[in-house]
């Protein structure tokens, strides 16, 4: 008998729509042992529009990893590259395995890494761990989206913990781990620098900056790996799935967003942009579009088409179209 686990309804790759996890995941495999059948564990199935970055099998597209500079590793002379790969992906496989479709780490080696790099994604995963564990989701190769030990650690899990102290995003909005023993549930959308976290349901980042822990004076790279973090204490994965988005979606979202903090410089009419020279004014930069490469031309492509459209009237259809698409319901 094959046996395939089973996906709750929460996902679904809406953007910004609330992730709404359900406790309570079938247990057929265990069912069919108390039977006496046998079970025969498949790989799992994503939710349509995602693939699945861990099949349920084997380490098949994970590499070794560590808290290394993506734009460095890159950098590297492709026999050191190859070298270095080889070194963290010896290492990794001593503590990484497989066990009935989980993907399993000792609590020590080197980070379960994505081969393929990515740029702007929805990423769903959970996880389960024990006291003491010290772990996170590393995003585009930049530390990350922690995971704690709550009992030590009672802000929670969930914040962009290498964010500067104070920073929006480093520390989660609301406390939403679970205990022990339980599943947690991670989604996560990544557009530009911009990151939102749902955790368990909850929403714990709100669009946030991710700074770059490696150069704070630089964005974070527009395209790296996935890395799972982890350290102290053994932790267990499951239903990894990523969906790609393309830059039509990021756009929205970042235009969407981007409203907040922001004044509009039209006045409504043929040719309206105020006064000669006159500069968008709010909290600093438009949120998202500075830090995301190739994406630094969308306002300029905005006050251009704005103008060919007599502005109001084609902004107005725009933001109706964001709204639709970023709110649909559940």
């Amino acid at each position: 008998m094959v046996v395939a686990r089973a996906l709750d309804s929460s996902y679904a790759p809406l953007i910004m729509r609330p992730f709404a996890p359900s406790d309570s995941l079938p247990c057929l495999f265990a069912l069919t042992l108390l039977l006496g059948g046998t079970a025969e564990l498949q790989a799992v199935e994503p939710p349509s529009g995602f693939t699945a970055l861990f099949n349920g099998t084997d380490l098949g597209g994970w590499r070794g990893g560590d808290t290394f500079d993506h734009r460095k590793y890159l950098a590297l002379p492709e026999d050191k590259r190859a070298a270095q790969d080889a070194a963290w992906t010896a290492d990794m496989k001593k503590h990484w395995s497989v066990e009935d479709g989980v993907l399993v780490n000792d609590g020590h080696g080197k980070y379960a890494t994505t081969v393929k790099d990515y740029g702007d994604f929805e990423l769903l995963v959970e996880y389960k761990t024990v006291a003491g564990a010290d772990s996170g989701i590393y995003l585009r190769g930049v530390p990350q989206v922690q995971i704690w030990d709550r009992d030590k650690n009672p802000e929670g899990s969930g914040g962009l913990w290498n964010n500067s102290p104070g920073a929006p995003g480093k520390k989660p909005l609301v406390v939403a781990d679970r205990p022990f023993g339980e599943w947690n549930k991670f989604r996560i959308i990544m557009v530009g620098s911009r990151v939102s976290v749902w955790f368990n349901g909850k929403q714990v980042v709100d669009h946030a900056n991710m700074e770059n822990y490696y150069d704070r004076s630089k964005p974070v790279p527009a395209r790296g790996p996935i890395q799972l973090q982890t350290h102290g204490g053994e932790i267990r994965w499951r239903n990894v799935f990523i969906r790609e988005i393309g830059s039509e979606e990021a756009n929205r979202l970042l235009a969407w967003r981007g409203k907040e903090g922001f004044k509009p410089i039209f006045s409504g009419k043929a040719g309206g942009l105020g006064r000669p020279g006159r500069q968008l004014r709010g909290q600093g930069r438009r949120p998202g579009v500075q830090t995301r490469q190739g994406r630094d031309h969308l306002l300029q492509r905005g006050i251009r088409r704005l103008r060919g459209a007599h502005g109001v009237q084609a902004s107005a259809r725009r933001k109706q179209r964001a709204r639709d698409s970023l709110s649909r319901p559940g």
